[in-house]
């Protein structure tokens, strides 16, 4: 639940997923069956069960006899393809408790950002992937280590709905102390979520993600900002206060506003690039967006990429 005693995500709400298949962009290693094409050589030719068609999918593994009797496209899994380690590593500090100011409150950072988790996790455990969950403030706390099945998914939901934040961001402590702690459990690559606002300076979190790179892990950086922390124009003769910080700041004439504004836009630049450079996928989503429907966009995306890279392959 969260503070207003509402579950994170209805039921209506996960059924708006629809077919969205968390697709992973580079190889990575897997433990059992799963949709995840595996570096590992090798074939079989067992059956294991279906999925739905994704762009880039060979149509002679659709089934053609499913598909006359629901008008749907499902392609047939066999067990050569591995499973997927979805590891959510979510930011708790306190800058993630904002939910706007004077008449512009509405969904906070915090709230907004467990509620992408769920989904995630969601759609990994619906796949038959594997899902751990990591949150972080001052340092990384490992809350649930790689797990599927409904029970698994319980015990996230039930973590990320009792979950509060507090505390100061320390990306580089952050991001070393998750890397310790999913290699503690697992010698395997996967993929990692970071969900976070993302407002330390932009070389921290590039140099932050370091170890994950170099392990060859699948990165994507989910950036939550509230629609007022990218332009204070509306904002005027406010005393603004840092979360984790206490420090203040006099919001006082057009003139800081503007400053602010191309500082913002100059930091999320710099966070797009050196991540992109990095090989980490980074997203920037609004609070004011609806969060499934944001996903939904980020998902077939990254779905219609795998579909052109698979198309095109490097030479």
């Amino acid at each position: 639940m969260d503070r207003q005693g509402k579950s994170l995500l209805t039921g209506a709400e996960l059924a708006e997923l629809g077919d969205l298949m968390f697709v992973a962009r580079r190889l990575v290693e897997g433990l059992y069956a799963g949709r995840h094409r595996s570096p590992r050589r090798g074939h079989s030719t067992e059956f294991y069960d279906f999925r739905p068609y994704l762009p880039g999918d060979e149509p002679h593994r659709v089934d053609w006899k499913l598909f006359g009797r629901t008008d749907r496209l499902y392609v047939r899994r066999f067990r050569h393809e591995s499973e997927l380690n979805v590891h959510l590593l979510l930011d708790r500090s306190a800058s993630m408790d904002f939910d706007g100011l004077g008449g512009e409150r509405g969904v906070g950072k915090w709230t907004y950002a467990r509620q992408l988790a769920a989904a995630i996790a969601f759609l990994a455990v619906r796949q038959q992937d594997r899902v751990g969950l990591l949150m972080f403030g001052e340092q990384g706390e490992a809350v649930l280590p790689a797990g599927g099945g409904p029970e698994h998914l319980r015990k996230i939901m039930d973590a990320l709905e009792s979950a509060e934040p507090g505390g100061r961001t320390d990306p580089q402590r952050a991001l070393a102390q998750a890397h310790a702690a999913i290699r503690s459990r697992s010698g395997r690559s996967g993929m990692l979520v970071v969900l976070s606002d993302m407002l330390e300076p932009a070389g921290l979190w590039c140099s932050a993600f370091a170890r994950f790179v170099h392990d060859r892990f699948d990165l994507m950086a989910l950036q939550v900002l509230h629609p007022q922390e990218l332009d204070l124009r509306g904002i005027g003769g406010a005393r603004l206060v840092d979360r984790e910080t206490q420090r203040s700041l006099r919001l006082f004439g057009p003139r800081l506003r503007a400053d602010y504004g191309r500082r913002m836009r100059l930091h999320l630049e710099r966070l797009r690039r050196g991540l992109g450079r990095a090989g980490v996928d980074h997203q920037l989503l609004l609070t004011g967006q609806p969060p499934l429907e944001a996903l939904g966009r980020f998902v077939a995306g990254r779905a219609d990429q795998v579909a052109t890279a698979s198309t095109h392959p490097r030479r």
